[in-house]
């Protein structure tokens, strides 16, 4: 919270308030709290089972269409939060560049790149705003956008070794993540909310250290 803080006067408008983006972080650890003891009891309890299964006995207690739907089910519901939070943070940093360019001659649209790093090329070259202090949260931020566009354009979190090393150990680095080898790629498997309630703690101090003082 920025109670007590003195807020960037490079970012200070009377029509732009942390706080919104506060409440909005919190309404995603409100939506995990709603939502995960449905996900508990329809998803994560019938996969556990599945898998602490023996493989002879599988086919006895398991319809393998139902399984595969479950974990799909699973990828959506994961991978959605993730584009969202990311959503949010793009949006934020874009709300800070338009509040900065007010007094500045040049503007975001005049700055090469796009979404988060077009704007944090804006706001440190351009605006003066010092990133030093957020330099390990922007490393997680890096991840957070591998991650991100991992599931917008690959809906089965299929991560290809063709990506590159920077892309596969920017994810490896993501915590309580999984990724499962294969010949030619890795499936990137999210078991439970803490993933997301790690980015939720990141973006947060991040964005923090941009606004305040």
């Amino acid at each position: 919270m920025g109670l007590g803080k003195q807020i960037n006067p490079k970012l200070n408008s009377d029509l732009f308030h942390f706080i919104t983006i506060e409440i909005q972080l919190d309404a995603f650890n409100d939506y995990l709290k709603i939502t995960n003891d449905q996900i508990d009891e329809n998803i994560n309890k019938i996969l556990k089972e599945y898998h602490k299964t023996p493989e002879e006995e599988i086919f006895m207690h398991f319809d393998e269409i139902e399984i595969y739907t479950k974990q799909a089910t699973l990828n959506i519901y994961y991978s959605s939060i993730i584009i969202s939070l990311y959503s949010l943070l793009e949006q934020a940093m874009n709300d800070f560049c338009k509040k900065a360019e007010e007094n500045q001659s040049v503007l975001i649209k005049d700055i090469s790149g796009s979404g988060i790093f077009q704007s944090r090329l804006y706001l440190e070259k351009i605006v003066g705003i010092d990133f030093s202090k957020a330099q390990s949260q922007w490393i997680k931020i890096q991840s957070l956008n591998k991650l991100r566009n991992l599931y917008v354009h690959s809906s089965n979190s299929i991560l290809p070794k063709s990506s590159g090393k920077k892309t596969t150990n920017l994810i490896k680095q993501i915590p309580h993540i999984e990724l499962i080898e294969h010949e030619e790629y890795y499936v990137v498997k999210l078991n439970n909310d803490k993933t997301i309630k790690h980015f939720i703690s990141v973006i947060s101090e991040f964005l923090e250290s941009i606004y305040y003082l």
